[in-house]
């Protein structure tokens, strides 16, 4: 999907407008503040597609959502639309009921931090990142598609190696591993001045935080179907709630707070999240709860 968007908007990008290097390394990245780059950086006020191509591009997504839609209802599995019967039909307040309890379940407490995190961080890299680094920096819609393209390549890769290395190595390694990699990475974006002149980097970076996505959400979906392979629906429920939550601050407040502070209180909430999960992982772990065959 990312590749089909950047062929689609390399075809109708327009040329990038000129700037200025030492306004960019001045205003972008961390020291990003929307309320005022838009003073001073051009980029920002020019739009990234003209009105005609955004439209045509608009309406082509559209109708591919609307084709994969009917694409998984015609070759849905027909054991999925039989309806069950006797004790296994489940109605609609055994459904809420269900989402109750994972809400009161506490390991499942333990871990809605990380699932919030998973949330906010995705916001970050489609949002303020795009933004205040990709946009601003070398500006171009075609420069934010490469972006998404690196991200999604890597977060694959990444997804289906861990779910295979999860089978022969302890799963509070590859925590450990996956914060001391997104910390790095988030202490590079306070540091880093973006520029025009090495737009690689910028897909680096998109690719590397693609690794850490895919690792905090491979150890979450391996933990629910591990814990709960036969009742799964609730569980799967509530922590799609707490990522979701975490996507909505981070695009609700994009805009309304500086770029550093928004790494930093997207590093604050690593850390947060990170303990109460390492010491769920580590419990489960004494307790000989085997969760890496999944």
């Amino acid at each position: 999907g990312c590749l089909i968007a950047v062929v689609i908007v390399k075809m109708i990008d327009p040329p990038p407008t000129n700037y200025l290097e030492d306004d960019v390394e001045d205003t972008c990245g961390a020291e990003y503040c929307p309320q005022e780059t838009y003073l001073y950086n051009e980029t920002l006020i020019v739009p990234p597609i003209p009105t005609n191509p955004a439209k045509i591009l608009i309406s082509l997504l559209l109708g591919l959502a609307i084709l994969a839609f009917g694409i998984s209802c015609a070759f849905l599995d027909s054991r999925m639309k039989e309806p069950t019967i006797g004790s296994e039909r489940l109605s609609l307040s055994s459904h809420f009921k269900s989402i109750k309890q994972s809400f009161q379940d506490p390991k499942l407490q333990l871990a809605a931090p990380l699932t919030l995190f998973i949330g906010l961080e995705q916001g970050f890299i489609m949002g303020d990142f795009t933004e205040a680094y990709v946009v601003c920096a070398l500006g171009g819609a075609s420069t934010v598609g490469l972006s998404f393209l690196s991200f999604a390549l890597l977060q694959a890769v990444a997804g289906v190696t861990l779910s295979m290395l999860l089978r022969h190595i302890r799963r509070y390694f590859v925590v450990a591993v996956g914060f001391a990699f997104h910390a790095c990475l988030l202490l590079a974006l306070i540091t880093w001045r973006p520029a025009g002149d090495d737009p690689a980097l910028f897909n680096v970076i998109s690719a590397a935080w693609g690794v850490c996505n895919a690792i905090w959400e491979t150890l979450i979906y391996t933990l629910l179907l591990g814990l709960y392979p036969a009742s799964w629906q609730g569980p799967l429920s509530t922590s799609l709630f707490w990522k979701w939550l975490g996507l909505f601050l981070a695009l609700g407040l994009h805009g309304l707070v500086c770029t550093r502070l928004r790494v930093l209180g997207l590093a604050s909430m690593l850390l947060l999240s990170v303990v109460p999960y390492t010491w769920l992982e580590i419990r489960l772990a004494k307790r000989g709860k085997c969760l890496a065959p999944l």
